[in-house]
């Protein structure tokens, strides 16, 4: 991340709560009611506040929110069993789509997994229609090692598309990218409440 772009990863907090229950309601896997909305956010919550970045080996789980210029754009939901990352949920903020965030969730959460974490892989899923394979054609192309699809849970006649990311279909990537080839730091280690993952942005503590 460049240091004008203010680009920073962070676990979930309380005062999170509209923010992701805004997200959640547009939601476009299916569709939630506002109590819904408050249940996943209240999992989010309560799962991530017990995240430890040792746990990543045997099982752990955490929602991180990506910011940009210090405001919530999107959410993360990234399950770790043995070293493999899933990820679960990525989700915009209606107000924040089309802004082009996801190049720098991606490679943030990249760096964080395996560079940070050293996990081995990570794996998705995105619905299969035009306007999401449009964005996700430029990873697949080079990015996806393994891809299969499945009937969603949410919409029987909704088919996921999944794939699997390595480490070095990551480094790849991020090395064609001249925009992302500053310095990814981590402010905190390890990452727990109030800590947060950024690019060229100096610790507090050490100016």
């Amino acid at each position: 991340m460049i240091e004008s772009r203010n680009y920073r990863l962070r676990p979930i907090e309380i005062s999170d709560r509209d923010f992701v229950i805004e997200t959640m309601l547009d939601f476009p896997v299916t569709t939630m009611t506002y109590a819904s909305a408050m249940n996943e956010f209240s999992n989010m919550e309560y799962v991530s506040r017990g995240f430890r970045e040792e746990d990543v080996m045997t099982h752990t789980e955490v929602t991180m929110i990506l910011e940009h210029v210090g405001v919530p754009v999107g959410l993360r939901v990234s399950r770790f069993t043995e070293g493999v990352v899933e990820i679960a949920i990525v989700a915009r903020h209606p107000s924040h789509r089309g802004a082009d965030h996801g190049k720098a969730d991606n490679f943030l959460h990249g760096w964080w997994y395996f560079e940070a974490l050293n996990c081995t892989s990570c794996w998705f899923e995105t619905i299969d229609d035009v306007s999401v394979n449009s964005l996700v054609s430029k990873w697949r192309e080079k990015a996806v090692t393994e891809e299969w699809t499945r009937p969603s849970r949410f919409d029987k006649e909704n088919t996921l598309r999944s794939g699997t990311i390595l480490p070095d279909e990551y480094r790849e990537l991020k090395a064609e990218s001249p925009e992302w080839k500053q310095e990814i730091t981590e402010q905190t280690a390890p990452i727990r409440r109030g800590s947060g993952v950024s690019i060229n942005k100096p610790n507090p503590a050490s100016s």
